[in-house]
């Protein structure tokens, strides 16, 4: 309260100049914001707005303006612009779940449609920087402010890679992308390690941690328990056409496998041959003279010809000297396998001995066919016995190739085996992928190979950096648990029982819609993105 100087008592003090006024004592200002008067919009056009912004990635209103205008830019370009932002922010705070609805439904016309078309299904991490470009767009066409402009693209592209990142991981486990031959090779029980099941990137990454000390023991003893599954596996094909419930033990090497293998067939062989009989027929005599028609000493040389015109006397000899009842039992077995000997021997061989190999399996197969037509009660049974003695032969010839004392042999010689005995006319069921055991070793080969393009020097660095003494360097405590978790994969319980339960075959609809579904992710955080902002602003209340 201000003091005049009317109202006072003076004293008789003739000197006033001295006296001190108060200041004058002034009421509080109170700063008062004129009410917004609500923008007038229509709630049907302002939905189909909402959409076209899910759609267009945040530009509704700059494609909208731009159109009205027929310009990009000046004062009527910017009014209709600001006037569309005002009308579409009005409706969002008056509407927000129809807003909100609306946008997301507009946001999925593009991952709809690229779930309808996809073919190829990402990986995580191009999901992640797919969602991030487009997050980084969203944020551009959202941002309202120049100077904020930058600040919205590098948080939507952020938000877009983070939400990527996590829905391609779901995705990943959802609907895993494990190569077709090496689910061929799980069929066939074979175990994989995650570079085989996945290949690309995880199995060059694999490769070359070998060469990482702790790490790369890891990933060599895993790759190969792979080997030595797919050895089995090649053994077991031919145990399967005896009886598919017998199977090499786990723990035998290859070469005691190939033991086992052939001990089970001959035990089949001599439960049947003292059934069976072959005599010197009228079809068997044309047949074996028909062999020494087709190989005449212009063919295969006279030295070589000899010897087969040889064996073949001795062998009509053999049953002729067993009357009319023809030769049977252990002495028909012994002739049989001779023959089976004599073929692979001259196949392996050299020079002009490599030039018996055809006409010796040719007899071996005519003595097959007799056997099976003279005896058609056994037939049935004698051909898949024939057949698994013909896998055996297979795994042998591969198991012969390979070194060390375990006898560990790799698709590639596995493949080299079964085009070698492969004895068609220019090896032409092997040319179309039809030579017995082929499927088996062209998928081995596919998937358990060295996929490193490079000698592997700079990418094994990287590796080394990464998961030893540099991993501070690149891993934040999140990714070290992720990647102690992803070893464990490598382990003997874990390629046994953590890869098939992660590579096992899904339920029929995700087969069928996975790979679309997984190309749309990417297309689909963007159109999730209004959520976001939802939550977002409710923490900010």
């Amino acid at each position: 309260m201000a003091i005049n100087p009317k109202d006072v008592e003076w004293s008789n003090a003739s000197d006033t100049s001295n006296i001190q006024w108060d200041e004058p004592i002034l009421a509080p200002t109170v700063e008062v914001k004129a009410k917004e008067k609500p923008v007038e919009y229509s709630a049907t056009k302002e939905t189909a707005r909402s959409a076209l912004e899910g759609l267009s990635l945040g530009f509704a209103s700059e494609l909208e303006a731009a159109l009205r205008s027929g310009s990009i830019s000046g004062a009527q370009y910017q009014n209709l612009k600001k006037q569309l932002e005002a009308q579409q922010k009005q409706f969002s705070k008056d509407y927000p779940k129809t807003a909100i609805a609306s946008e997301i439904a507009g946001g999925l016309v593009m991952p709809g449609g690229v779930f309808a078309s996809a073919t190829k299904a990402p990986g995580i991490i191009r999901t992640a920087l797919t969602s991030g470009a487009i997050g980084g767009v969203q944020g551009a066409g959202k941002s309202t402010e120049p100077e904020q402009l930058y600040s919205d693209i590098l948080s939507g592209a952020g938000i877009g890679a983070t939400a990527g990142g996590v829905l391609g991981g779901i995705g990943a486990a959802v609907y895993p992308k494990v190569q077709p031959a090496a689910r061929k090779l799980q069929q066939e029980g074979i175990e994989l390690t995650p570079g085989a099941a996945f290949g690309g990137n995880v199995q060059a990454f694999e490769q070359a941690a070998e060469s990482v000390p702790v790490v790369g023991g890891l990933v060599k003893g895993a790759r190969q328990q792979s080997f030595e599954s797919f050895n089995r596996a090649a053994y077991n094909r031919a145990l399967k056409e005896i009886d598919s419930r017998i199977q090499v033990p786990t723990d035998l090497p290859t070469r005691q496998a190939g033991d086992f293998t052939k001990s089970v067939i001959s035990s089949k062989y001599t439960e049947i041959y003292p059934n069976v009989s072959l005599k010197l027929d009228d079809n068997l005599n044309k047949q074996l003279d028909g062999i020494l028609s087709r190989y005449t000493p212009g063919k295969i040389g006279q030295d070589q010809y000899g010897q087969l015109e040889s064996r073949i006397a001795e062998i009509k000899n053999d049953i002729y000297g067993y009357g009319s009842d023809g030769i049977s039992g252990a002495r028909l077995q012994a002739l049989k396998e001779d023959i089976g000997d004599l073929s692979m021997t001259y196949g392996q061989g050299r020079g002009a001995e490599r030039l018996l190999s055809k006409p010796f399996n040719d007899l071996e197969q005519s003595l097959n066919l007799s056997i099976r037509n003279q005896n058609p009660k056994l037939a049935k049974e004698l051909k898949k016995t024939d057949t698994a003695y013909a896998n055996y032969k297979r795994a042998e010839l591969a198991t012969s190739a390979a070194r060390g004392e375990g006898g560990t042999f790799t698709p590639a010689q596995l493949e080299s085996a079964v085009r070698q005995l492969d004895k068609t006319k220019g090896k032409s069921q092997f040319a179309r992928g039809q030579a017995l055991m082929q499927d088996l070793s062209g998928a081995g080969y596919d998937v358990l190979g060295n996929k490193i393009p490079d000698s592997g020097t700079v990418t094994r660095g990287g590796i080394a950096g990464l998961l030893t003494g540099g991993a501070y360097n690149y891993l934040d405590p999140l990714s070290a648990i992720a990647t102690g978790i992803g070893s464990t994969l490598y382990t003997k319980p874990g390629m046994k029982y953590g890869m098939p339960l992660l590579t096992k075959e899904r339920p029929q609809i995700i087969q069928q819609y996975g790979t679309q579904g997984r190309a749309a992710l990417p297309f689909a955080t963007q159109a999730m993105q209004p959520l976001g902002g939802l939550l977002f602003n409710n923490e900010e209340q």
